[in-house]
């Protein structure tokens, strides 16, 4: 972001039911559609279970998805990151939310980011490892670049 530029972080519930009972979609998702609809583009974040994304942030994409042909995720830019503790497990998580979101017809980044040993990597402040904070942070102005500003 250059100076100037602000942006604004918005968080949206995507652990939400997809329809109750009887087939019908609740409030919660038709309140997470618009805040994607809503949205410039898309920062989405998860741990590692099990070797791939965690089932919050499959959930988030697979709701965002639908319904085909007016889905919300169309088209935005999104930045994936994962914050996993065995090494590898990373690469895994992120390649597997990158398909997802590219199935679902959403622009991922070419580039990715990913933190390791995830206990150790964060304090208080943030990143341990000011450079990888800085790439981060980059990641994030590359995310924010086509997105116009008022």
């Amino acid at each position: 972001m250059s100076q100037g530029q602000r942006a604004e972080l918005a968080a949206a519930d995507p652990s939400v039911e997809l329809a109750d009972g009887e087939g019908r979609l609740g409030d919660t998702v038709a309140a997470y559609r618009a805040a994607v609809a809503g949205a410039d583009a898309i920062l989405l974040t998860t741990p590692a279970y099990n070797g791939t994304m965690g089932a919050v942030a499959k959930n988030a994409i697979d709701v965002a998805s639908r319904p085909r042909g007016a889905a919300p995720i169309v088209g935005k830019p999104v930045l994936v990151a994962a914050a996993v503790y065995s090494p590898g497990a990373d690469e895994r998580v992120l390649e597997h939310a990158t398909t997802a979101l590219r199935i679902a017809g959403a622009k991922p980044l070419e580039r990715t980011f990913g933190v390791t040993k995830h206990v150790e990597a964060f304090d208080e402040a943030g990143l341990v490892d000011k450079d990888r904070e800085r790439e981060l942070q980059a990641l994030v102005a590359d995310l924010l670049s086509p997105v116009p500003v008022s």
